[in-house]
This record gives C-alpha cells, structure tokens and sequence, in this order.
C-alpha cells in the first residue's frame, strides 16, 4: 500500500490509518521539487516530530511533476499487487469544487494510465451535514 503525502495533517493521519487497516506494508511517498525552498526540509521535520511508524520514501523531481516520479517508483517496487490510496477533500458543494486542489485526479489519472496500480481515492467531505464523514480539526 503507497499512500502519497504532502503535509502532515489530519487527512495524512486518516489516510495513513486507512491503509494501515487494509495492510502491513505501508509506504508514505512525498515528492519534493527544486523550487520548494524550505517546505521540504519543513516537512521532514513533521514527520520525524510526528513519528508515524510508516516508511516514508522522498522522491525527488526537476521538472515539477507528481505522477511521473510516483510511476517510476511504482514501478522499482514491483510487485503483484500494488495499491495506491490517495486522499482528498471534497468540498460540501459541487460550486467549491472548482476551488479545490485537483491533484488527487490528476494523479489517479496518471497512475491509471502508466501502471498497473490498484488507485483508490479516498474522499473527505467538508460541511456541516451530520450524515457525512467530515475531515476532522486539528487540536
């Protein structure tokens, strides 16, 4: 199970959490880029204060990209049977949609297309509806 990360927040924690649930392997994957300046070495940081017990792997990529270096690890780690969880953030309404960050479908795309990748999105929706998981605040 490869779950690609960015930040250390709530979403990470339950995503991480989920995959945990559905198997032992567990890989973190974040990519860094040249241009990030501190937000790399920031979230490093994180991670090692939070400390989650799962294998981060740092993949490095010139050219601004997210799919293409994730394929590529994809494919070194071989294997039957690979599954990639990436969670996102679904806004309340399909107005704010346009709003958010698209890179979870810009990544299940890629991934559906170069590799053989099991890809699950898992969503979580933000609002006030009681009936609907919501993302959790951070305390």
């Amino acid at each position: 199970m490869i779950v690609p990360v960015h930040t250390v927040s709530r979403l990470t924690r339950d995503a991480l959490a989920a995959a945990l649930s559905l198997g032992d392997h567990v890989q973190a994957v974040h990519v860094t880029h040249p241009d990030d300046g501190h937000a790399a070495q920031d979230f490093l940081t994180a991670w090692e204060k939070w400390h989650p017990e799962v294998a981060l792997v740092q993949l490095h990529d010139e050219r601004r990209r997210l799919g293409e270096p994730l394929v590529e690890h994809l494919r070194a780690v071989g294997g039957r049977h690979v599954f990639v969880l990436i969670a996102e953030v679904e806004p309340e309404h399909r107005w704010q949609r346009i709003l958010q960050n698209q890179r979870g479908g810009v990544l299940a795309r890629a991934l559906g297309r170069r590799s053989d990748a099991v890809v699950c999105r898992m969503r979580f929706r933000v609002g006030a509806d009681t009936g609907r998981r919501h993302l959790p605040r951070d305390s």
